[in-house]
């Protein structure tokens, strides 16, 4: 009986991971500062394949991003995307929100490989 718990309780680790790992996959954080990007700054995991333990700077805040598809660019920086992504910020994401019809996204060529 014993054995059966634990053959269970493996499998469905195995199997919620990788639904994590497919969604961790289409997200990021940026830390803003008053409604700023600032850098964040990462440490890799001792583990492999382990997440990379992230942290903000100072008083910003760590927030869910999405990365820009093909074709996606972000908006350009500028006072107005500060402010408009500092509201948009509120709820801790970015997910979904656009500015000026652009989606206030992440660069894929600053995704970590």
């Amino acid at each position: 009986m014993l054995k059966t718990v634990l053959a269970v309780g493996l499998a469905a680790a195995f199997m919620g991971g990788g639904a994590y790992a497919g969604s961790r996959d289409s997200q990021t954080y940026v830390c803003l500062s008053n409604g700023q990007r600032v850098g964040i700054v990462c440490d890799r995991g001792g583990m492999s394949g382990a997440d990379d333990m992230c942290v903000c700077p100072g008083d910003s805040a760590k927030v869910k991003a999405s990365w820009c598809g093909e074709g996606q660019t972000p908006p350009a920086e500028s006072a107005a995307l500060d402010r408009a992504r500092k509201a948009a910020a509120r709820d801790g994401s970015l997910i979904g929100d656009t500015f000026e019809g652009k989606p206030m996204c992440v660069k894929t060529q600053s995704r970590p490989r």
